[in-house]
Order: C-alpha cells, then structure tokens, then sequence
C-alpha cells in the first residue's frame, strides 16, 4: 500500500485536473494523460543512416527536414502537430513561455518553446523554438517573433556511444531559402 503523496500518488483530499482533457483524478487513481498518437511523419532510422551517408550536406539537410514533423517553413500550430500524431502531453510549468510538450506512441516528441510573452521576450536561441527528437536524432527549428523560420541545427548522435555523428547548422534567407548550410 502506497503513501499519499509518494509514487506519483496525489495525497487524499488533492484533486488533480489534466490540463489537456480536464480530466479530473483524486486520491489513488491515475491520471489520464494522452501518450500520443501514431506519428504520420518522423524522421526514421533508415532516413537517418541516408542523411549519413550523403556527402551533400544541403541534400542531407533536405531529406531530414522532408521526413521530420517540423519541417521547413514556419513555426507548427498545435492543430497542425496534433495532425501528424503529436498530441499534447498535458505537462505544463508554470512560467510565462514555458515549453509545451507533443508526443507520439511511435515518434518521438516535439517540444514548442515561445518565449515571446517572457521578461526577455525571446529564448537563448531566439523568440521561438522547436525541437524535435526522434533516438538519436535531435531537430532545433529557430523562428522570428512572428513564427517565420529564421535557421537551426541538426545532430545525429551515434546510437552506441552517444557522440555526434553529424551536426548541420544551417540559416534561412528573409523569402524562406536556406542561406548557408555548413
């Protein structure tokens, strides 16, 4: 028998609400947060290993952000990655900008950061990011205050030992073109 307030179990008498659902539990029972749905676009480990072994780092980018759920253009909405399978995980803080987390049963996850409402107005990276992660892959997407793609990174980390395999940093032009690729 478990101890209110250990283990994840809230102590008797709290009522906890999803924030998602309104989903209300109390004491002893679960929460109902939403695990994900079925990814529609990832970024697989066969599209990986393709990515590694082209010489081109602007066609590598290409084939990685064609697959990924946060593609190429502007920043995703929640209908637009609940589309694709990325459901909201109910978790939240509670700071002003804090990130919202997307998660798929088969895909990974999607973290949505827009820091524009903050003290500073805008993340280390910029006023909004996203990062996707999918295994040894990670997707850093770099928007503008109005959500316009503005550059990123991609790593690709060895599977075993955990060092990157491969990093592309690339920026965007004003009119929505990759500027550099390196």
């Amino acid at each position: 028998m478990a101890l209110d307030g250990i283990n994840g179990i809230p102590p008797k008498g709290i009522e906890v609400i999803n924030m998602t659902t309104g989903e209300k539990a109390t004491a002893y029972e679960p929460i109902g947060f939403p695990k994900g749905g079925v990814a529609q676009r990832k970024v697989t480990q066969q599209v990986i290993e393709k990515a590694l072994n082209e010489p081109s780092s602007h066609k590598a980018l290409k084939t990685l952000l064609a697959n990924s759920p946060v593609g190429f253009g502007n920043q995703s909405t929640k209908t637009e990655l609940e589309s694709l399978g990325y459901l909201d995980s109910g978790i939240r803080q509670s700071h002003l900008g804090a990130p919202i987390w997307y998660d798929s049963k088969d895909g990974g996850t999607v973290t949505v950061y827009d820091d524009t409402r903050g003290p500073n107005g805008k993340t280390d990276a910029g006023p909004r990011t996203t990062i996707y992660k999918n295994g040894n892959f990670e997707q850093t997407m770099i928007y503008d205050e109005n959500g316009k793609l503005t550059g990123g990174k991609i790593v690709i980390k060895d599977q075993v030992a955990g060092f990157t395999e491969r990093q592309i940093d690339f920026t965007v032009t004003a009119d929505g073109k990759i500027a550099t690729v390196e």
